[in-house]
């Protein structure tokens, strides 16, 4: 059973991961004005500037190459949606500062996914700031597996 403060933590986790995922899919599917400074509020600032992103297919995208491919496809998909499920905190590290997770993601209609409705697996690697009621993301590394 889990502990309150971990019921805590994974709430903290769940409710991010489920928001920035949520704003991915709204951007793509151009559900979202496409704005600058509301890009950089909902994601840019919630990624720390040497984000390293281990795609599904092993390439490593700084947090600007990320940034830049997910900010150039506004609009660009209205089919595309994702769904997050199997959140589980895997560590905590630092006195709690470091959180440890992963999830599983599911995407429907991805344009430049083969195939367009895929999953993976996700380990994240997030930071709870005391400035912040937002972790920042430190590391994320997606794996595709099979449905």
């Amino acid at each position: 059973m889990l502990e309150r403060e971990d019921k805590r933590l994974l709430e903290i986790v769940r409710n991010e991961i489920e928001r920035v995922h949520g704003f991915i899919a709204t951007w793509f599917r151009g559900a979202v004005a496409g704005s600058s400074d509301e890009f950089e509020r909902q994601l840019g600032a919630s990624m720390a500037d040497d984000l390293i992103n281990i795609q599904p297919s092993g390439r490593a995208l700084t947090k600007h190459q990320l940034l830049d491919g997910i900010r150039g496809a506004h609009g660009a998909n209205p089919a595309f949606d994702i769904t997050i499920s199997d959140c589980a905190v895997q560590g905590v590290f630092d006195e709690g500062r470091l959180i440890l997770a992963t999830y599983r993601e599911s995407q429907t209609g991805a344009k430049n996914t083969i195939p367009a409705d895929n999953d993976r697996v996700t380990t994240v690697l997030l930071e709870l700031r005391p400035d912040s009621d937002r972790p920042l993301w430190l590391h994320l590394h997606e794996t595709a597996v099979d449905r």
